[in-house]
């Protein structure tokens, strides 16, 4: 999933290319936070995978862009494999718009718990460790809203 050749949509569902979005980062770098998240749905035969572009401007709201994948692969049934997955998405594309824009402050939301619980308790310490060695912040749940702004597009 390269960010320049899939689709992505904004919030009302218009396609915009990655370009665009670059250039829109650009124009509101200097007052929004730049946060990505990532979510999956598993179903019968495939799993969706959905990750967001957000833009926060602080106590105004946010600007989403997101992008869908659909994958037939059976490793992803595997809920660690998957949340991985996920976290590699989120980060490529992190990386993508960190390395166009030359930007460094990227959040990355993932869909993991710290509630011992939920099934991703168990994932929580290695995927939080595998955003922030590669150089991002990372929010988990409940605080991860653009992960919920993911999932939302999952489904």
């Amino acid at each position: 999933m390269t960010p320049n050749n899939t689709s992505w949509f904004d919030g009302s569902g218009n396609t915009v290319e990655f370009s665009e979005i670059l250039k829109y980062i650009t124009s509101k770098k200097d007052t929004h936070e730049i946060h990505v998240g990532s979510d999956s749905q598993p179903y019968h035969s495939y799993v969706i995978f959905a990750i967001t572009v957000c833009l926060y401007l602080p106590g105004r709201g946010a600007t989403y862009y997101v992008s869908r994948k659909k994958s037939k692969s059976k490793a992803y049934k595997n809920l660690g494999v998957r949340l991985q997955y996920e976290s590699e998405l989120a980060i490529y594309v992190a990386n993508n718009i960190r390395e166009s824009l030359a930007l460094d402050n990227i959040t990355i939301h993932a869909d993991i718990s710290p509630n011992p619980v939920n099934k991703s308790f168990k994932y929580v310490k290695t995927i939080k460790n595998f955003i922030q060695s590669m150089g991002f912040e990372c929010i988990i749940k409940p605080d991860s809203w653009a992960a919920w702004v993911a999932d939302k597009h999952a489904k």
